[in-house]
C-alpha cells in the first residue's frame, strides 16, 4: 500500500498545484499526467489527478450509491489489488472515489481512473467496469453483477440532479436511486424494466414463474440482490 499512498499524496498536489477545481477547465489529463511523472514519476495506477468536487453542493439529498458517506471497500486496478479501502460511487457522475488522508490531517476524495479500475466491491456488492462485462454498447460505467450461470445478472444504479429550487431545497434536490436489470445471454443483453418484461422473457415457464413470485411474495421493484439471484437461479434451473 506504500505506493497507493505515494500517488494519492502525488494526484493530490498536483489538483492542488492547478488550483483543485479549476484544473478542469484549464488543463487536459495529459498535462496533468505529465506534470506528476515529473514530479513524481510514473505510476501505472494513476488516477485523473484531480480531488472530487461536487457539482451541487448543498443540494437535498446525496448523489451516492446507498450511503453518501465513506464505504469500506477493496479495487482491482489492471489485476493488482487494493483491499481495506474507503470508498464512494458518485452516480451522477459515474465516478468511483477513493479517501485520502493527507499530510496536517486534511482529507480529500480522489477520482479514480475508471479506464484502470477491473471492478471493485463495495456494500457487499460486486461492480464490474463495463467493458469487462460483454454487455453491448453499456450506458454505465460500472455495472453491480448479480447471479451468473447461462445467463448473468447485472444491475446499473443511476442518479440525477433536479434543478428544481424552493424553500426547502434551494440548491435543489436529487432524484431517487435508479436501477437498470440486465440479463446477459449468448452475448445479447436483454433489458428487464418491470414484471410485464420479465414474465415475456420467460415464457415458456410463465406459469411457473408466476406462482414463484406469489409464493415468495417478491415485489419487483424493492427485490433485494439476493432475492435476485434466488429467481434468476430458478428460471435458470427450467429454461
Amino acid at each position: 500500500m506504500g505506493r497507493m499512498r505515494t500517488w494519492i499524496m502525488g494526484a493530490w498536489a498536483v489538483g492542488m498545484l492547478f488550483g483543485g477545481s479549476s484544473l478542469l477547465a484549464q488543463t487536459s489529463h495529459a498535462a496533468v499526467v505529465a506534470h506528476f511523472e515529473a514530479q513524481w514519476g510514473p505510476h501505472p495506477f494513476l488516477a485523473s489527478g484531480l480531488v472530487y468536487v461536487p457539482l451541487h453542493a448543498g443540494a437535498e439529498g446525496h448523489p451516492f450509491y446507498q450511503s453518501p458517506g465513506w464505504q469500506p471497500g477493496e479495487v482491482y486496478l489492471k489485476g493488482e489489488h487494493f483491499p481495506d479501502l474507503a470508498l464512494r460511487y458518485e452516480l451522477v457522475t459515474d465516478q468511483l472515489l477513493l479517501h485520502a488522508n493527507l499530510p496536517g490531517g486534511a482529507q480529500a476524495a480522489i477520482v479514480l481512473n475508471a479506464q484502470l479500475v477491473d471492478s471493485f466491491r463495495l456494500a457487499n456488492q460486486v461492480f464490474v467496469q463495463a467493458q469487462h462485462t460483454g454487455l453491448p454498447d453499456p450506458a454505465a460505467t460500472y455495472y453491480s453483477r448479480g447471479y451468473a450461470g447461462d445467463m448473468v445478472l447485472y444491475l446499473g444504479y443511476s442518479k440525477r440532479f433536479l434543478a428544481q429550487y424552493s424553500a426547502l431545497a434551494p440548491a435543489g434536490t436529487y432524484a431517487q436511486l435508479t436501477t437498470e436489470y440486465l440479463l446477459l445471454q449468448d452475448g445479447v443483453a436483454y433489458p428487464i424494466p418491470n414484471r410485464r418484461a420479465l414474465l415475456r422473457h420467460f415464457a415458456p415457464i410463465k406459469k411457473e414463474l408466476r406462482r414463484y413470485l406469489r409464493t415468495h411474495r417478491l415485489r419487483y421493484k424493492q427485490a433485494s440482490l439476493s432475492e435476485w439471484n434466488a429467481l434468476m437461479k430458478f428460471c435458470d434451473e427450467r429454461m
